[in-house]
């Protein structure tokens, strides 16, 4: 049942996730591409932490802990790649933030391509590997291993690794899905015929959150709205340097 939740409640809802990411960014909807994103990165680490057993009990949405999580289950012998690394750093700058234009963020076109390079990386691990195989000889023989090194042989071969039977396999599979579209379009990584090559024009996209310009309103926006403690607490940081810079100059 663990395994279950972990696979249908993480990592299929996140599939959900990551495909609307791709389809906001195509339809340059920034904020959506963002939030999207750290949900979909968010949710497959969730998911791989509860299918080996490794308690996340604090309500928490920064990503480059959990990534850290993951890293150090041994067993695994996981390790993000750098580019993977700045991405989880990048989504947890400004992704979380960006739900209700809390912070000012910015967004290239090559954003999806380091989300694909992300959930590629991260996602392969969302399975039970540790399971058990019976040989014909009835020999019980632990997979761990053989599924690990399935992994790691698969790293400059995408189309050599054999998925799930999650969300993003179901719809890739039906080529009628509405979904189907966003999935594979320029996708290096998933897709019934791998792409050598894509037509990226690459893009740079920033928006000005209203508190970024009219930081002084901080504490009046605070008596309507809720604002999260993380958020709160750098803005009162940013206040107090703020005004030793302001008693500097002076």
């Amino acid at each position: 049942m663990l395994n279950d939740f972990a696979t249908r409640c993480f990592r299929d809802v996140a599939d959900g996730d990551y495909i609307a990411a791709r389809m906001a960014l195509r339809a340059n909807l920034l904020a959506q591409f963002l939030w999207s994103s750290h949900q979909a990165v968010e949710k497959y680490l969730k998911a791989i932490l509860l299918i080996n057993r490794t308690p996340c009990l604090s309500a928490t949405h920064g990503v480059s802990d959990l990534l850290s999580k993951v890293e150090n289950i041994r067993k695994l012998r996981f390790k993000a790649s750098d580019e993977t690394r700045s991405f989880v750093v990048y989504l947890d700058t400004y992704g979380r933030w960006s739900r209700y234009l809390e912070t000012s963020f910015h967004v290239t076109g090559s954003g999806l391509i380091s989300l694909d390079q992300a959930v590629w990386e991260i996602r392969r691990y969302c399975s039970v590997l540790e399971h058990h195989l019976k040989s014909a000889g009835g020999k019980i023989t632990p997979m761990l291993e053989h599924e690990l090194q399935r992994i790691e042989l698969s790293n400059n071969d995408p189309k050599g690794f054999h998925w799930y039977h999650g969300e993003v396999e179901t719809i890739l599979h039906s080529r009628k899905h509405p979904a189907r579209a966003g999935l594979i379009w320029k996708n290096f990584y998933f897709g019934l015929r791998i792409k050598k090559t894509i037509r990226l024009n690459d893009w740079l996209r920033s928006v000005n959150a209203p508190l970024a310009l009219h930081p002084e309103f901080f504490d009046e926006i605070r008596k309507y709205v809720f604002l999260p403690k993380a958020m709160v607490r750098e803005f009162e940081e940013l206040t107090i340097r703020r005004a030793r810079l302001s008693y500097q100059a002076t």
